[in-house]
C-alpha cells in the first residue's frame, strides 16, 4: 500500500497538500482534468449551501491559482484569483486547527473564503455557521468519481487517491472508535500490516491529535464544564504524548481544593495519549487523565505535600514521580486502551475531576 507521495510528502504536509490541490484546480495544469475538478470541487461547496464559488466559474475561470500568497491578512494556503481582481481563499488545515477570525479576516478583505481540513474537527463548530467546510474526505470523494489521464500526471493523481484512501481509512477507523460507549463495543484501531511501517511516530500523533479535538468539542456537546470548545486546549508539542488541556476559564473549585488554591496555585484536567489508539489489548496503557497545577512563585513541593495530605489515591490513580523538568502533575489516572471511547472517556474524567472541581 505504499505509495509514491509517501515518499514525495517529506517535510511539511500541510504545503505538500496545498500544492496538490492548487494543481488539481488549475484547470490548465497537466493533470488533463481540465475545469472539471474545479468545478466538482465548487458543486461540493454549493451543496453545503455557499454558492459564491459555483456562480463565480459560470462567468469565468480564475487566471492564477497560487500558494503561500502573503498578504494584509496573512499568508494564505491556496488562493484563485481572477482577471477582474476577485478572489478565492481557501484556508487548508491538515496538522493543526484554524479559527474563525482568520476565515473573518480573508472574508472582510472580500474574498470568498472555504474552510478545508483533513477532518471535520479541523476548525471549530461556529466556522460552519458562516463558512463551507470540507474535508479530505470530500476531496477524496472528488477524486474517486475522476478518471485519470495517461502516463506520468496521471499515474501521480491515482498514488494521491491512493494516498487519501488510506488515511481516510484509518480515520473512519478511529471514528468509531470514538463512538464506542462501553468497553464491549471497544474496537482496536488496527494497522493494517502493510500500513504498519508507513505511518511513523510523528503520523500516528497526528491521528491522536485529531481524536483529541474531537474530544473536546463532545464535551462542548454534552456541557462538561462548559458548552464552549474554546475551553480547551489541544497540542502535540510534548515529548510525552498528544494532550487536551482546560478548561480555561475559571472553574468552581471543590471545598477541599479551594483551600490548597489558595496560596496562589492554579488546578486544571490535562488529558495526554502516549501512543493510544493503536494498541490491540484492552489492558495496554494508553495515556493518563492528570491534574496539573502551577504557582505564582517558588515551586509545587509544599502544594503537592498538602494535596497528598487531603486526597488519599482512588483506583487505578498515582502520584507523579519526582523528576527532572517539572510538568506541573499532581495526581494522575491511568487511561487504558479500551475506555479511549468518547462517552466512556468522558465518564472518567468525569470521575476523576468530581473530587476535585464542581461540576454540572
Amino acid at each position: 500500500m505504499r505509495t509514491i507521495i509517501d515518499i514525495l510528502r517529506r517535510g511539511n504536509l500541510e504545503l505538500f497538500h496545498s500544492a496538490m490541490l492548487a494543481w488539481l484546480l488549475d484547470h490548465s495544469a497537466e493533470h488533463g482534468l481540465g475545469r472539471e475538478f474545479l468545478d466538482r470541487f465548487a458543486a461540493r461547496v454549493s451543496q453545503l449551501g455557499f454558492p459564491s464559488l459555483q456562480k463565480a466559474l459560470e462567468a469565468r475561470l480564475p487566471e492564477t491559482i497560487a500558494t503561500e500568497l502573503p498578504g494584509r491578512e496573512g499568508r494564505t494556503d491556496i488562493e484563485l484569483l481572477f482577471a477582474d481582481g476577485a478572489r478565492v481563499v481557501v484556508e487548508n488545515k491538515t496538522k493543526s486547527i484554524g479559527t474563525l477570525e482568520q476565515l473573518e479576516r480573508y472574508d472582510s478583505s472580500g474574498a470568498i473564503v472555504i474552510a478545508l481540513g483533513y477532518v471535520e474537527a479541523c476548525f471549530p463548530r461556529a466556522a460552519k455557521r458562516k463558512f463551507p467546510v470540507l474535508t479530505y474526505g470530500d476531496i477524496l470523494s472528488i477524486l474517486s468519481g475522476l478518471k485519470p489521464a495517461e502516463g506520468a500526471w496521471g499515474f501521480l493523481l491515482t498514488e494521491y487517491r491512493r494516498f487519501l484512501e488510506r488515511d481516510m481509512d484509518v480515520l473512519t477507523r478511529i471514528a468509531q472508535r470514538a463512538q464506542a460507549s462501553t468497553s464491549q463495543e471497544w474496537k482496536p484501531v488496527l494497522l493494517k500490516p502493510e500500513y504498519s511501517t508507513l505511518y511513523r511516530t510523528n503520523d500516528r500523533r497526528l491521528f491522536q491529535y485529531f481524536f483529541l479535538v474531537g474530544f473536546g468539542q463532545y464535551l462542548a456537546d454534552h456541557a462538561f464544564v462548559s458548552t464552549s470548545e474554546e475551553e480547551w486546549e489541544v497540542n502535540k508539542d510534548q515529548i510525552s504524548g498528544v494532550w487536551l488541556s482546560g478548561p480555561k476559564t475559571t472553574v468552581q473549585y471543590s471545598p477541599t481544593l479551594r483551600r490548597i488554591a489558595s496560596k496562589s496555585a492554579s488546578f486544571w484536567l490535562h488529558v495526554e495519549l502516549h501512543d493510544g489508539l493503536f494498541g490491540d489489548k484492552t489492558d495496554r496503557p494508553a495515556g493518563e487523565i492528570q491534574l496539573r497545577a502551577s504557582v505564582d512563585e517558588g515551586d509545587l513541593s509544599s502544594i503537592r505535600e498538602e494535596f497528598r495530605a487531603a486526597f488519599p489515591l482512588a483506583q487505578y490513580e498515582h502520584y507523579p514521580q519526582r523528576r527532572q523538568g517539572d510538568t506541573g502533575k499532581v495526581i494522575f489516572r491511568t487511561l487504558r486502551e479500551n475506555e479511549l471511547g468518547y462517552p466512556m472517556l468522558m465518564s472518567r474524567l468525569a470521575g476523576f475531576a468530581e473530587r476535585f472541581f464542581v461540576l454540572g
